[in-house]
């Protein structure tokens, strides 16, 4: 039978590797602790981050930002006329940016763009009831604003159309905006919403306002076509 001395050697022992897996175990539920506050702590500052760099380029959340005065800040401009001319003309529009004039006879799809669209495109859009968003950009930032302008196009109501296809009237539900930079002149501030022969300048991708724009203007073009 072991000693007296063993037993209590064994005692010790076994007491020793007790508190060593209480000590493991306390220093596993404390490195977990830490991880889930760094995860947290990347998460917030990801976010704070992406506010950060959407305020730098003067775009507002598409699905948060609200007019900042709560009243239509629009004002008319000149009818500078219509009328088509051929694709390539360089029309000379009076007034920066144009919303109504010559334009080309084929007008763009609705929606925001990447590309380009020439004021002698996006005349047409308008001509046909459409809300047109313009900005300028440089080549870092542009990405980004098309992204929110997407955005943006999801959230706006879709408007029932006439569409005269063979037996008969049907209808369509269009959401007639459309975006892309502005290239062709200055503007008097980063965006401008246009309808024909009315415009609303804006220094942020202000979502609430351009609603607004798009609910009351949409629809009051020269042609009712979609």
């Amino acid at each position: 039978m072991p000693n007296r001395k063993a037993l209590a050697k064994q005692a010790r022992l076994d007491e020793r590797a007790q508190q060593i897996q209480l000590q493991q175990e306390r220093e596993r539920r404390t490195r977990n602790i830490i991880i889930a506050t760094f995860a947290a702590l990347i998460v917030v500052g990801s976010a704070t981050l992406s506010g950060a760099a959407t305020n730098w380029w003067g775009i507002a959340n598409p699905k948060t930002s609200t007019s900042t005065s709560g009243k239509d800040t629009s004002h008319a401009v000149a009818d500078e006329g219509y009328g088509h001319v051929a694709d390539g003309t360089l029309v000379r529009y009076k007034h920066s940016p144009p919303s109504s004039g010559q334009h080309y006879a084929t007008p763009a799809a609705w929606g925001p763009s990447q590309t380009v669209i020439p004021p002698e495109t996006y005349v047409h859009n308008l001509e046909h009831g459409g809300i047109v968003l313009v900005y300028t950009c440089s080549s870092t930032e542009c990405a980004d604003i098309f992204s929110a302008a997407r955005l943006l196009y999801q959230s706006l109501p879709q408007h029932p159309e006439p569409f005269h296809a063979s037996p008969g009237v049907q209808t369509i539900q269009e959401v007639k905006f459309l975006s892309t930079q502005y290239t062709q002149g200055s503007l008097p501030k980063k965006y401008a919403v246009l309808a024909w022969d009315r415009e609303e300048d804006l220094d942020s991708l202000d979502s609430g306002a351009i609603t607004t724009f798009y609910n009351k203007y949409s629809e009051h073009g020269r042609e009712d076509l979609p």
